[in-house]
């Protein structure tokens, strides 16, 4: 599973070590990460 599988999947709401993750991973927060990629 990918990192914006897992987002979707997550539908990025009280993911908060889901978030933590991503941050370490992508650098970014993932509504930042969501609004760059519409």
């Amino acid at each position: 599973m990918t990192v914006t599988e897992a987002a979707f999947l997550s539908g990025f709401s009280g993911a908060t070590y889901f978030e933590e993750q991503f941050r370490k991973r992508c650098y970014r927060s993932p509504t930042e990460y969501r609004r760059r990629e519409r």
